[in-house]
């Protein structure tokens, strides 16, 4: 088949959740199919691997979004957008330069399906007349929705609701008019459903590289060390640090006074932990490996969620022993005490935390059971049959 495959960022570098799922799902078409790439560019590393894509696809052509590289823009862009009726990532990511792409490539070249990477990119369904496969990587107006619940200014929370609603206008409407939905999650597509009941939508979850994520001995494991991995740029894991450092560390410290936390991931301006004699912010590092591998046990405190964690895939791929909410493992098939512990208040969190660190015999167990799931179960050449599964259903069905 000839795809054309569409993303609001490079699929390289592999340096956050988004670029990890956009690359492997790319990749594994790229193996049996004829790929055209039309990506946008968000950072200007993503350049740098430009030629790597081309070995990769038949072609590759990349655009600018000016509000990517200016604060100011940004900001004019967001006032702007108030007076209108679109969410402001409907505006951002509508690109004259994208727009004739899509409509020169679609004139010259038979391609049998579109895959469009991310909500924003619904914008150009008006200029593509053949079936459109839709990649959720999150119910990103569910996800904003929770969100709201935590913006404490009036002003900042009324802009966020208004933006909520728009961007849930905005989804729903997309959801309907494409030709299949992929949901990272058996949850996440509950939610679709209600959006545009009848409408095709398969569950492809995130994946993980088994063979690089796995744990070589390198490092000796302390248990008094805690990791939790993701970029404070992202507002579910800096509201997970934050929920951990206020609610769940004062409780973990009188029992456990010598307990650490690395945090691994991109670090923000402003951001002050409570505690942090305990928590070492290391920003973004070229390899998490290391981190994880001498940590005793992973934590995932998110509250706020959608899709998949890679994170959490990541670490069970290392065979480590997890303590996380229910929303952290939301899409993964795990269980209570037999791959995870599951921790949804502070006082659950901190005494899953003790018990793990004064018994390794459990942090073993958990580990393995782990390492087993994500092998049988969430290798990315898995996950990319059955995306490729999908391409094939949808293409016998507009045949």
């Amino acid at each position: 088949m000839k795809i054309l495959f569409i993303t609001t960022k490079s699929p390289l570098p592999l340096n956050d959740g988004h670029s990890l799922r956009s690359f492997n799902l790319l990749n594994s078409v790229a193996q049996q199919h004829e790929v055209t790439l039309l990506s946008f560019v968000k950072f200007p590393v993503e350049y740098e691997y430009t030629r790597e894509l081309e070995k990769l696809c038949l072609s590759v052509k990349q655009f600018i979004v000016p509000e990517n590289g200016s604060r100011v823009r940004v900001a004019l862009s967001a006032c702007l957008n108030i007076a209108g009726k679109k969410p402001y990532v409907a505006i951002k990511y509508n690109q004259l330069e994208m727009r004739e792409e899509i409509r020169r490539l679609l004139r010259d070249v038979k391609f049998d399906l579109v895959h469009l990477d991310m909500l924003p990119l619904g914008v150009y369904l008006d200029e593509i007349n053949i079936p459109v496969i839709f990649n959720e990587h999150n119910v990103e107006s569910a996800l904003l929705k929770r969100r709201c619940e935590s913006v404490a200014s009036p002003i900042a929370r009324w802009y966020f609701i208004e933006q909520q609603r728009r961007l849930e206008d905005f989804e729903t409407d997309i959801v309907r008019r494409v030709s299949h939905v992929i949901a990272c999650s058996e949850e996440d597509r509950v939610i679709l459903q209600t959006m545009a009941p009848g409408q095709r939508i398969s569950v492809v979850p995130n994946g993980v590289d088994t063979d690089f994520y796995q744990t070589h001995g390198e490092h000796t494991e302390d248990p008094n060390n805690l990791v939790f991995v993701g970029g404070m740029n992202w507002f579910p894991n800096r509201d997970a640090v934050t929920w951990f450092d206020q609610a769940i560390l004062p409780e973990l410290i009188k029992r456990e006074p010598d307990i650490r936390l690395d945090v691994v991931g991109k670090t923000v301006d402003g951001m002050a932990n409570k505690h942090a004699q305990q928590i070492t912010m290391h920003g973004f590092v070229d390899d998490t490996r290391p981190y994880i591998e001498k940590s005793a046990i992973v934590i995932v405190p998110i509250r706020i969620g959608g899709g998949t964690r890679l994170k959490v895939l990541e670490a069970m791929s290392m065979a480590k022993a997890l303590v996380s909410t229910s929303v952290g493992v939301e899409g993964i098939k795990v269980a209570h005490r037999k791959n995870v512990l599951i921790a949804d208040t502070p006082e659950e969190f901190a005494s899953a935390i003790v018990e793990l660190q004064h018994n390794e015999e459990l942090r073993t167990q958990l580990g393995n059971a782990a390492r087993k799931l994500v092998c049988n179960t969430y290798r990315w050449d898995i996950i990319g049959n059955s995306l490729l599964e999908v391409y094939k259903d949808v293409k016998g069905k507009s045949a």
